[in-house]
């Protein structure tokens, strides 16, 4: 038996043994033998990672056991193994027992790579490599007086604390340095700044005054045309703009004087249409004086009350004036222009020669060549309308009246019958007829009347008998 080594949890190894006969010639172990590890002084025998080749590489009596020594394999750390045969035959005889290696995992060696099958670094003067990241208490500090730094060393400072820099020299700050206090520079004249973020600083037109291009204001970039959109902030105050021009302006919570209307001196088209809703919607209470200009459109409605009109409204409408909803208190005054659009469905002619009279109390006064005077002229008296009786029928009517009763006849009737209980109209009681004698159906004692459709039931009538009724009852 022999030793075969201290091995790392996971690590492959091979051992060979030959077994012989009585006389010492090699011969091949039978009876299909096994090869057990016991580790310790257990009784539990591992063969998971144990493979054994009989005769191996054609060599008889050569035996080769390969262990694959992992975890998952039954195998811990700090445990000693020995390879048992537990079973095999040599000559019919039985080996059962026979030690054939010993091995340990990680439990006899005095130093041992934390990866497997790695070595130490020494120098051939006999120095160990140092790994800083396995240095003990790296952290704590010490101090390294019986060392010296070259001056050629360069030397990352995080934070620079105490005592100020005196040399000559400069210093490079990280990222993430730290001043402990600004009075560690004490005898500085000033500082040239050349570079802002690596972006080299011309030199300023002032000296002492950087020039900035500002090419953000709160997140937002400047266009392209060198001008700035200011983001949602608050000039302090109004003389922060002092001589330039103020082109668009979306919103103005309060405004003071606007003395730099669009360049037309005009009110923009959103601002007329603005002004024109806020009119529209509230109540006109007078109008006093002249109104003597045109209206030259549509006007589409006047929502809200009209109060009074006093004085001359001569001017022209010649849109349509769709419709008037409120009061319109009183029109004091001459109305004296001229409508020559439509008022709802009736033309301004129209309306201006049937009603066209005076300030009289009688149709007798209406305006001449009126239709009211007309009237008036024609029907023989004083123009009071005693005379507007018995007016004679003209025979020219017969013709339009006989032309609409024809029409009204042979107009279908509507679809419909009056509901049981209910005098019919005389297109309602026409259709029940005709639909009565021309599409019935009797099943028992109810007989159901269709619409002209043939499908639809119209109404039903109940039968006093199923075989030979005398009398129906409306029933639906």
């Amino acid at each position: 038996m022999a030793y075969l080594g201290d091995f790392r949890l996971g690590k492959t190894f091979d051992t060979k043994f030959c077994t012989v006969t009585t006389t010492g010639a090699p011969t091949v172990l039978a009876g299909t033998p096994v090869i057990s590890a016991y580790v310790d002084n257990s009784v539990t025998q591992i063969t998971a990672g144990i493979t054994l080749s009989v005769d191996f590489d054609g060599v008889v009596g050569l035996n080769n056991v390969r262990v694959v020594a992992t975890s998952g394999n039954g195998y811990a750390t700090a445990s000693n193994y020995q390879l048992v045969i537990t079973t095999g035959t040599v000559g019919g005889t039985s080996v059962v027992g026979y030690v054939v290696g010993e091995f340990s995992i990680e439990a006899r060696s005095a130093l041992m790579p934390t990866t497997a099958d790695l070595t130490l670094d020494v120098s051939a003067g006999g120095e160990a490599g140092v790994d800083w990241a396995n240095v003990g208490s790296k952290t704590t500090s010490n101090a390294l007086t019986g060392t010296t730094i070259a001056t050629t060393q360069k030397v990352d400072i995080e934070t620079i604390k105490t005592n100020p820099v005196v040399n000559g020299g400069t210093i490079t700050f990280p990222t993430t340095a730290t001043l402990a206090s600004t009075t560690n520079i004490t005898a500085a004249t000033g500082v040239d700044i050349t570079k802002i973020l690596g972006t080299a600083i011309s030199t300023p037109a002032t000296a002492g005054i950087l020039d900035v291009n500002v090419k953000n204001i709160d997140n937002d970039a400047a266009s392209a045309s060198g001008t700035v959109t200011f983001p949602n902030a608050t000039l302090a105050s109004t003389t922060n703009i002092t001589a330039g021009t103020i082109t668009t302006v979306t919103t103005t919570t309060t405004a003071t004087n606007l003395t730099n209307a669009p360049t037309n001196g005009d009110f923009t088209a959103v601002m007329k249409t603005s002004i024109g809703t806020a009119v529209a919607a509230s109540a006109v209470a007078s109008v006093t004086g002249n109104v003597g200009g045109n209206v030259v459109g549509t006007v589409a409605s006047v929502v809200g009350a009209v109060g009074s009109v006093t004085g001359n409204v001569g001017g022209n409408v010649t849109g349509s004036v769709g419709s008037v909803v409120g009061a319109v208190g009183s029109v004091t005054g001459n109305v004296g222009g001229n409508v020559t659009g439509t008022i709802g469905g009736l033309t301004a002619g129209a309306l201006k020669d049937f009603f066209d009279t005076d300030s009289g109390t009688t149709y007798g006064s209406a305006v001449a060549g009126s239709v009211v005077k007309e009237i008036a002229d024609n029907s023989g008296d004083a123009g009071d309308g005693s005379g507007l009786t018995a007016i004679p029928w003209n025979a020219a009517w017969d013709t339009e009246v006989q032309s609409e009763v024809t029409d009204a006849l042979r107009a279908p009737v509507a679809g419909n019958v009056a509901a049981p209980g209910v005098l019919p109209s005389v297109e309602q009681l026409t259709y029940l007829i005709g639909q009565f004698l021309s599409d019935v159906d009797v099943t028992g004692v109810t007989k159901t009347i269709y619409a002209v459709d043939g499908v639809t039931p119209l109404f039903t009538l109940t039968l006093n008998s199923a075989t030979a009724p005398t009398s129906t009852q409306r029933a639906t």
